[in-house]
């Protein structure tokens, strides 16, 4: 089911017990029922639509109404109410009142005809039915409209030879066709060029991300020669330490060793003494 039916039949009784003038128009995927050929309310899947006066917001602040989107953008005027809030009779017969009071100042999407246009098909009062317009209710039979008068020669005439300097003139145009060429082949000068230029842009920036990941190396490289320029003086000194120490061991045990060899001498020395004391003891 496209629309709710019992509330289209709801409105229809409602209508009808007021004694409106009234019509319907299957429109907006749903039944839609117009007065004075101007919409005024309409039922669509779970919901019905109305037409209210758009400068009175009250209407907007009732539960279970939103405004009309059904194009994808707001409708001024128009205000979707959902099932749920038309449960009872005089909820259905609010919306029904705002429209009915709204409805003579509403416009009609229908052109009005002239006089001589009086082809119009009536309709019957309550009757249904499916325009291809989908605002207007009733079709329109088209009326023959009377061909139009030739103008006089004398003008036709007087056009030709006033087209004729401006066909005279029409040529010029043509000089900027050498421009546009030139244009055009600069352009696809510049776009060889371009494509030319571009493996030597990647070359670059090839050299550029090489040079910039090879930086860290030079630096490492830069910081170890300067450790090893700081580090050779320790090194040299090491070495002659290392040459050094035995001549210094010499020279340590060359000094403790002295007064042994002093003590050596001296016992030496004091040894025929000792010998010539031991012999007069002895006597």
């Amino acid at each position: 089911m496209a629309y709710n039916e019992h509330t289209a039949d709801r409105i229809r009784q409602s209508l009808d017990a007021r004694r409106i003038r009234f019509t319907e128009k299957k429109m907006f995927g749903g039944v839609c029922f117009l007065v004075d050929d101007k919409m005024l309310i309409g039922v669509e899947k779970a919901r019905i639509m109305a037409r209210i006066d758009p400068d009175d917001a009250s209407p907007l602040k009732r539960k279970g109404v939103k405004p009309m989107d059904f194009t994808g953008r707001v409708m001024k005027g128009f205000v979707f109410v959902d099932d749920n809030a038309l449960d009872k009779d005089n909820e259905l017969d609010y919306w029904i009142d705002r429209t009915l009071e709204y409805n003579p100042k509403a416009n009609s999407s229908k052109k009005k005809s002239s006089n001589k246009q009086s082809n119009k098909i009536k309709l019957p009062m309550n009757s249904q039915i499916e325009p291809t317009d989908p605002m207007s209710p009733a079709p329109m039979m088209p009326e023959a409209t009377p061909a139009p008068a030739k103008k006089p020669a004398r003008r036709k005439a007087a056009r030709k030879a006033a087209a004729k300097p401006a066909a005279a003139a029409a040529p010029a145009p043509a000089a900027a066709a050498p421009k546009k060429a030139a244009k055009k082949a600069a352009k696809k000068s510049a776009k060889k060029a371009a494509k030319k230029a571009a493996p030597k842009k990647a070359a670059k920036k090839a050299a550029k991300k090489a040079a910039k990941k090879a930086a860290p190396r030079k630096a490492a490289k830069k910081a170890a020669k300067k450790a090893a320029r700081k580090a050779a003086p320790r090194k040299a000194a090491k070495k002659a330490a290392r040459k050094a120490a035995p001549r210094k061991a010499a020279k340590k045990a060359a000094r403790k060793a002295a007064p042994r060899k002093a003590a050596k001498k001296a016992a030496r020395k004091a040894a025929p003494r000792k010998a010539a004391k031991k012999a007069g003891r002895r006597r």
